[in-house]
Order: structure tokens, then sequence, then C-alpha cells
């Protein structure tokens, strides 16, 4: 019978015990999924960080692009990864959120992401990732928001992933003459046959129709291989020379080539009606260079 007794007893020990354990052990996290995030037409998107700033907007001009760093501020006009970035922020959503965990470091800081909508303006903390995972951390209030890398991935490598690479808003095949302004004033022209045809296309001087000039050949094929590498601002350096673009009936717009610096140390900038300035790489910046010069009058 004693033995009995001190069973029970034992037992009642140990069902209080575990009841006092529930009622001191730490809060489980509230979590969710999917949840929405931004339901909107982004006018504005923002990444602030400590020495630096993007801003991603919409215009009249395309997606502008600006990058603000302790050394100066550049702008540029966003290619398709610019539009697709806002069309994915449109339907951000929180792939987990929970209730934020005081002993867990989320890498909080200064870092915000902004987006303004139509109506209001949002704005989280950024943080780290959690380990293993690209994925990165978003707070608002107490809550933790769990969002894919990419977004924040592009706008923190803005100038590489949302710059346009394409210098005009029309193909070569649309071209019927080209017009080069050489820097002293001398201009030469260009007129494009068989335009539609890339396998019979070619560069012709307008007094002789019918011959092939591979000299022209080279200049536009060089002009085809120039992409922007990098926004720039108005450049003081060597202008080096000046195309116009026509079709067969309206004019296209231009391009103009400058030069900053020598030898290794060139860097080549072209301005376009549609990038505004931008840097070209070097190889084929000096690529494009040097068939104008050999078309230069002597």
């Amino acid at each position: 019978m004693k033995a009995l007794q001190l069973h029970l007893v034992l037992a009642m020990v140990a069902v209080f015990a575990a009841i006092g354990a529930r009622r001191h052990a730490a809060p489980q996290a509230r979590e969710a999924t999917g949840i929405a995030l931004v339901e909107c037409a982004p006018q504005r998107v923002v990444l602030l960080q400590e020495q630096r700033s993007v801003t991603v907007a919409p215009s009249d001009d395309g997606i502008v692009v600006t990058v603000e760093a302790g050394d100066g501020e550049v702008r540029f006009v966003g290619g398709r990864s610019a539009g697709a970035l806002l069309e994915e922020l449109a339907e951000l959503h929180a792939l987990r959120s929970f209730v934020a965990e005081p002993d867990v470091d989320y890498g909080f800081g200064d870092a915000r992401l902004r987006i303004r909508c139509p109506e209001r303006a949002l704005e989280w903390a950024l943080g780290a990732s959690p380990p293993g995972s690209a994925d990165r951390y978003l707070r608002e209030g107490d809550t933790v928001h769990l969002v894919a890398a990419g977004p924040i991935r592009a706008l923190e490598e803005a100038e590489v992933r949302l710059m346009r690479r394409a210098l005009h808003d029309f193909d070569e095949a649309e071209l019927a003459r080209v017009e080069l302004t050489f820097p002293g004033g001398s201009t030469l022209p260009l007129v494009q046959r068989f335009g539609d045809d890339p396998n019979r296309r070619r560069w012709v001087d307008p007094a002789a129709p019918d011959e092939r000039v591979p000299a022209f050949d080279r200049l536009m094929g060089a002009h085809r291989n120039l992409r922007a590498d990098a926004g720039a601002e108005d450049p003081h350096g060597e202008p080096l020379g000046t195309l116009a673009f026509e079709s067969d009936d309206a004019p296209l717009g231009t391009l103009e080539l400058v030069r900053s610096g020598e030898g290794p140390a060139a860097v080549y900038l072209v301005r376009t009606d549609a990038l505004g300035w931008v840097r070209v790489p070097r190889s084929t910046g000096a690529a494009f260079a040097r068939a104008i010069t050999r078309l230069q009058p002597q």
C-alpha cells in the first residue's frame, strides 16, 4: 500500500513539473508563408546602404537607375532586367514570416528597402541571409520576413545587373544612311545596300553604290560590337567622331565617341539618344576608334 502511495505521489510531481516547464518555456515563433508584402506597380524603389544608395524609377525615358556612392552619382537607363525587377517587386511575397526571436541575430543594421506605391510608402529593414541560403531577411516591426534573394541582389549589383546594354532603339537593318563627322568637321557619307538581308548587307560610297567598301564594313562592324558597360557623367576627353543614323525616311539618332586618358588607362565613352553618356569596354571602344581614324581624310 505504501509503495502504491509513493508511486502516485511521484506521478503527480512529474505532472506538475511538466506543466511548470511548459509555462516557463520560450514561446514558439508564430510562422506563416506566402504573405503578400507588395501589391502595386512600384513608382520608386530605393535600396539604402551605409555608403551607397540605389534608386530605380519608371520615367518617360524608360526605367532610370541612379547609383549614389561616396565618389559621386551615376545614372543610366535600365534594361529588360530592370523591368523584370519592378514586375517581381510588384508582387513581392514572403517565403516565411515569423515573430523575431530576441536571441537570434538576423543581421539587421542601417540598410533599408523602400518601395513607393501609388497609395502608400513601404519600408523594411534589410538583414542578412539565413545559414545555407541566399534569401534575405526583411523586418517590419517585430515581424521578420524571408524573401527571395533575386531582387535584393539585383539592387545591390545594379550597375552589372540592371543596365541596358544596347545603345540604340533601332536595328541595323533599319539603317539606310550614316554620316560620319570627324573632329575637324569634315564628313563622310555611308549608304547601306540590302539592309534586310544579313548575308548580302554591305556599306558603300553613295557615289559608287555598286562597289563594296571594306573599311565601311569594318566601321559598322565595330559599331555593332559596342555595348554599354557602365554609366558615365559628361566626359572631359578627346572627341573622336560622331555618327548620325537615318532610315529611308527619317533620322534615327546619333552617337558620339570620346576617349578619356591615354594608353592602357584610356576609357572610351559614347553618348546616344537612348542612353545618354555611357562607358563601353576598352577593347571594343578602341576598335571602333581605329575604324574611324582609318577613314579620316589626311
